[in-house]
């Protein structure tokens, strides 16, 4: 499987340590039992992957390189905040119904709940895996972060801009405090598994400030001459109601 060509300081897409050749046997690495609804690759040929998971308190890291295409959906979705990084190949993700394509160059945004459908393609032409790097945030750092802003609501009742631009500005700033988030990831992995076992608390806290500053500075209450990022929709279906604009501050 050839190597996508990364920037290998980049802590979002990190060369993972972890390889196979077996669809199943990647499946252990990246999910808890029985958590997807997953149709395997057609093909027949060994199906190469490469995975790092790194899982903190609250806040999860995944990076992983695929070499064939196949579909998941969640079985039992929870209330995480997933954003999705893409560093080669690409992801059709049906997103509360509708369709769009997570490649290079953008993120992909949205409780998990939303996400109903995600097809990983790799880059056939140039014979690349997808890779892809995910974050995700438990739902109880992210209502504690909304209700210092919005006391009365959830994160469920936020209705995401699915796709991200990163080489816009609110971009560029959601990719450098993920970095910061798996760096701070990363670090602690490599403290629990030194030698002297030193204590993670400084990574730790390190990954929970920049999610924090990601979900407060993504969620400012903007005019509606600004680019929406988001809407807050009532709680109760049948009440009439006008969507909130949700946007990153300037």
């Amino acid at each position: 499987m050839s190597e996508p060509a990364l920037e290998l300081e980049d802590p979002l897409f990190a060369r993972p340590r972890t390889a196979g050749t077996g669809f199943d046997e990647m499946l252990t690495h990246i999910t808890p039992a029985r958590a997807l609804e997953v149709e395997p690759p057609t093909c027949r040929k060994p199906f190469e992957w490469r995975t790092e998971l790194v899982m903190g308190a609250g806040i999860n890291l995944l990076q992983a390189r695929y070499g064939g295409s196949f579909t998941y959906a969640p079985r039992a979705p929870n209330g995480s905040l997933i954003l999705r990084f893409c560093g080669a190949g690409a992801a059709e993700v049906t997103v509360r119904g509708k369709k769009v394509t997570n490649t290079r160059g953008t993120v992909l945004v949205a409780p998990w709940g939303d996400i109903n459908r995600t097809t990983v393609l790799p880059d056939a032409r140039a014979n690349l895996p997808a890779a892809s790097t995910f974050i995700g945030i438990s739902p109880e750092i992210v209502n504690d972060c909304l209700r210092d802003m919005f006391p009365d609501l959830m994160l469920k009742q936020f209705e995401f801009m699915p796709l991200l631009d990163l080489d816009t500005r609110h971009g560029q700033m959601l990719a450098s405090l993920c970095r910061g988030v798996a760096q701070g990831m990363i670090g602690e992995r490599l403290l629990a598994r030194s030698e002297k076992k030193r204590p993670c608390s400084s990574a730790r806290r390190l990954s929970v400030s920049c999610s924090k500053k990601l979900i407060t500075g993504q969620a400012t209450m903007a005019g509606n001459d600004r680019p929406v990022w988001c809407r807050v929709m009532s709680r109760e279906p049948s009440t009439s109601c006008t969507p909130t604009c949700i946007c990153p501050s300037r």
